[in-house]
């Protein structure tokens, strides 16, 4: 009974953080939702902004307890807990704990407030390519370098005839339609044999990321540090490539091209957790949250979903935005002076400077020596 009800609650999350997500006067002052299921309550907390004004909480309020008295076995209680900006401290004692305690947990990326955001590069064809036609590529999350990257836990409780659905849509390799015409579904029903809940769990799971995740969404990844050892190591060629200094205060207002508005990434103990109800829609802080053991990369990122599976991942940047290069101590000179004639030879770049990394080994950091230029200047778009 107590299994059946927390599954209902779960949907019915679902349906309520979409549902508001999908009211501009609501969702523009919700930056997380979660979902604690303790006690016979059912706590939903709200951490909101500061301009959030007590009409956007009773609306809040009314869409949740609209929702939630739908429920058909539904005993319990819900509270329903709105936090200020920043935590209520009587009733959270550790914000991290709070969060990684939750049932599900939902925040609405942050965004980046740098004036200067960096890339790093090898020096190879697809630095060229960026150079040469002033675009920036967005990969797919299979690809990167983090096995985690983009990958969530999911809680579910499905039935059989669920399990049956999703095997029978990947055998066959479309959707299943209720009340449609799904060829040899009965044919497949009666010699279907279902796994364990963990196998479909971990088999949905990986359907997901290949199939929706990975191929429709394109990451391009940014960072706010210039100096970090590792970054250099792991994205520059072992200090032999660049890193990519961008001045987000130049970015055009021409909608086609790239608007350098970037998230941050929040890094925790735990990946996010999605609870199945075979509907769910793909959020955004499923691309947005890493392991905490990458937190000193101090990613940026945007995502865009693309329009059809043929979709060029490569999106167009105002070539003012790129004010500098950054080589790397290993970067011999025959290739800085290669960059330097390939940059020259763009009048597109017009004030595109050049610095080295340099290992201060006495201090053990990576100095650069920007002039003028303060790296951890700041900006609103």
């Amino acid at each position: 009974m107590i299994k059946q009800i927390n599954s209902e609650i779960k949907t019915y999350w679902n349906v309520v953080r979409n549902c508001l997500l999908q009211i501009p006067k609501i969702e523009k002052h919700i930056l997380e939702i979660g979902l604690n299921i303790k006690n016979n309550n059912v706590y939903l907390s709200f951490y909101l902004d500061r301009s959030a004004t007590s009409y956007v909480e009773s609306q809040i309020e009314f869409v949740v307890l609209e929702s939630l008295k739908k429920l058909i076995n539904n005993p319990l209680s819900v509270k329903l807990c709105f936090l200020e900006q920043s935590f209520n401290k009587t009733i959270i004692n550790n914000v991290d704990d709070f969060i990684e305690n939750l049932d599900l947990y939902y925040f609405k990326p942050e965004l980046t407030n740098q004036k200067y955001i960096f890339k790093y590069s090898a020096i190879n064809d697809n630095l060229n390519k960026l150079l040469i036609n002033s675009t920036l590529w967005f990969g797919q999350a299979k690809y990167f370098n983090d096995s985690f990257d983009s990958r969530y836990l999911i809680q579910a409780d499905p039935t059989n005839d669920d399990m049956m659905k999703f095997y029978w849509s990947i055998k066959y390799n479309r959707p299943y339609i209720p009340n449609g015409d799904n060829p040899n579904f009965s044919d497949f029903k009666a010699s279907f044999k279902p796994p364990s809940n963990k196998d479909f769990i971990s088999d949905l799971e990986k359907y997901h990321f290949s199939k929706v995740i990975s191929p429709r969404f394109g990451v391009c990844c940014f960072t706010e540090n210039c100096n970090e050892q590792l970054m250099w190591s792991h994205y520059a060629d072992s200090c032999k490539g660049v890193c990519l200094v961008f001045d987000r205060s130049k970015a055009t207002k021409d909608v086609s091209k790239f608007n350098f508005r970037l998230n941050k990434i929040r890094y925790r103990k735990n990946l996010p957790t999605i609870f199945w109800d075979s509907c769910n829609k793909v959020i955004g802080n499923v691309f947005h949250t890493k392991l905490e053991n990458w937190k000193y990369e101090k990613e940026l990122r945007k995502v865009y979903l693309l329009e059809d599976l043929s979709s060029d991942r490569s999106v167009e940047f105002d070539p003012e935005t790129l004010i500098g290069i950054i080589f790397g101590h290993n970067c011999n000179d025959s290739e800085k002076l290669t960059i330097q004639n390939l940059v020259k030879q763009l009048p597109k770049y017009k004030n595109v400077q050049y610095w080295e990394a340099v290992p201060n080994i006495q201090e053990q950091r990576i100095d650069i020596d920007s002039g003028n230029i303060n790296f951890s200047e700041t900006m609103f778009l």
